[in-house]
């Protein structure tokens, strides 16, 4: 790919995009927000040593890498959320919650029943759920 130019990008969702370069051809690429250890070790055997040393850490705008099912370390959770942030979030804002951070919680899981819904993002988050009062 060596003296190409991106001449234009198309989002193909799911953090995939197809760029067409200046020949005209194409590749379906993988947008990462965060480079993992394995990322970052093939890149600087690709690039040499010396071109990686300004390393770029994610913007809190960019979104976060996709969990990677090999490693289950110490992934980012969202932080800042509170169980009253939460609750006043409609279905739809869960659910953009949910892709946003690359959550395991599947909203399917939860049709008709958006309490268990926030209940499932609250655990995972680790938002302490109040107890019912009887």
């Amino acid at each position: 790919m060596e003296d190409k130019t991106i001449k234009k990008e198309i989002d193909l969702g799911n953090d995939y995009s197809l760029l067409v370069f200046d020949d005209g051809s194409v590749q379906i690429v993988e947008r990462v927000a965060e480079l993992t250890e394995d990322m970052l070790e093939e890149l600087k055997e690709a690039l040499g040593a010396e071109e990686t040393k300004s390393e770029k850490k994610p913007s809190k705008e960019e979104k976060p890498a996709k969990k990677d099912d090999k490693k289950k370390d110490k992934e980012p959770e969202p932080e800042g959320y509170t169980w009253a942030d939460l609750k006043e979030m409609d279905e739809d804002e869960l659910i953009d919650l949910i892709k946003e951070n690359s959550l395991d919680t599947d909203p399917d899981d939860f049709d008709d029943n958006e309490a268990g819904l926030r209940k499932a993002i609250a655990k995972e988050i680790g938002v302490e759920v109040p107890a019912k009062k009887k």
